[in-house]
């Protein structure tokens, strides 16, 4: 492997995991191997690495159980997705929040609100639901700071 892509791949993995310090920690000797998995895996299934890719790293995670449910590394996965999405702007840019309900946190939704100020953060919420409608990670958009409804939620991008 040259350079070159030595650094890209490095790269990568911080971009990867620097939103996921718990995740890092967990996997610990394995997080390379286990993140060089994935994207392999991710090629095989079309996945592409957008707003949503630490979102299908948990699915993947979950499957054959590679790595147990754990609640603050599961945060941590969907706290990196929304940041993503809140970053990238490319998605959905007129929207102005973002909401994902996932059968990995049944009880509760987890969203982020676009800051208003460029000196402000983002907000991230959470949303206590009695249970998730899902099989599989779905995702609604809001136009307008701070109204979730009415809900039209989408399957989780490719």
């Amino acid at each position: 492997m040259n350079a070159q892509n030595i650094i890209a791949k490095q790269s990568l993995q911080y971009q990867f995991f620097s939103q996921c310090p718990t995740l890092l920690n967990a996997l610990s000797e394995r997080a390379v191997g286990t993140l060089d998995q994935f994207l392999k895996d991710s090629a095989i299934l079309g996945l592409t690495g957008n707003w949503a890719k630490h979102l299908h790293f948990l699915n993947w995670l979950q499957q054959d159980e590679k790595l147990p449910s754990h609640l603050p590394i599961i945060k941590e996965l969907i706290v990196a997705s929304l940041t993503q999405w809140a970053l990238s702007g490319f998605d959905h840019p007129e929207a102005q929040g973002l909401l994902i309900a996932l059968p990995h946190l049944p009880s509760q939704q987890v969203g982020l609100w676009k800051n208003q100020e460029p000196d402000q953060p983002h907000r991230i919420i959470s949303i206590a639901q009695q249970k998730c409608a899902f099989k599989d990670i779905h995702y609604t958009i809001a136009n307008i700071q701070g109204q979730w409804h009415p809900y039209s939620w989408q399957l989780l991008p490719l």
